[in-house]
């Protein structure tokens, strides 16, 4: 069991940091050039955000009454994110881009399963496959193996924060390394994912206490509809008015 210091930031507090991050970078990535210090900064933010999601997704998993009933609000979410999600990144509809709520549901299946009494393989088999699945939508295979560090090491901070950051050293190459020899601004332009340092710090503050009581229904359905929504908004912006 985790250990409430009562000092520091409630997970609601830092959901909504990360929330608040997740718009600079998401208006950062549809709304600004790429050669701008505005864009390295929005996007630097924005790397707050998966890992925290990420993290308490986790958390959630270990104290949620039903993971069931959590797997299918995921699930639905994610599928009501499809539109947003495919219009955001394409300008249409029905791209085969479900966002990131859906890798968020493929993660929770896949600690569900490492959770269980499945033998060694199954495990390994059913992750591979739920990670393959998750290229079709955000965070692709890095954020079931984000979630995966955060909730299989959930006792030992120190050991999550090290494999997550061999996680995110893993994903900024697998970016990097195949465009640098053609394009020798990559790295410049990639700047941003020194932002992956960052979660490490806010997750640091985490007291152990939920926070949000005083609005426990919307703290905990702000972002399901905040999510779509933000992304329904940026489109607009981009294509009608810009």
């Amino acid at each position: 069991m985790i250990v409430k210091k009562h000092k520091g930031l409630t997970a609601n507090t830092i959901k909504w940091i990360a929330i608040v991050c997740m718009v600079f970078d998401h208006i950062a990535f549809s709304l600004l050039p790429v050669y701008t210090l505005e864009y390295q900064v929005f996007r630097t933010l924005g790397k707050v955000t998966a890992p925290v999601m990420f993290y308490f997704l986790a958390e959630g998993y270990y104290h949620t009454k039903n993971a069931n009933k959590y797997a299918w609000r995921l699930f639905i979410f994610g599928i009501i994110s499809w539109v947003p999600s495919s219009l955001f990144l394409t300008g249409t509809p029905f791209y085969p881009y479900f966002g990131v709520i859906l890798t968020l549901f493929l993660s929770l299946l896949a600690l569900m399963i490492c959770s269980s009494n499945q033998t060694i393989l199954t495990k390994c088999i059913v992750v591979f496959f739920l990670c393959y699945i998750s290229q079709f939508a955000d965070w692709p295979i890095y954020g079931v193996l984000f979630a995966l560090a955060f909730g299989l090491n959930r006792f030992n901070f120190k050991k999550q924060m090290s494999i997550y950051l061999l996680i995110s050293v893993a994903y900024t190459l697998s970016i990097i390394l195949p465009t640098i020899a053609a394009n020798r601004l990559v790295i410049f332009n990639n700047l941003h994912f020194l932002g992956f340092l960052l979660p490490i710090i806010l997750l640091s503050f985490y007291n152990g206490e939920r926070g949000g009581e005083r609005f426990p229904r919307i703290n905990k359905w702000s972002f399901y509809i905040f999510y779509p929504a933000h992304l329904l908004i940026l489109y607009f912006i981009k294509t009608y008015l810009l």
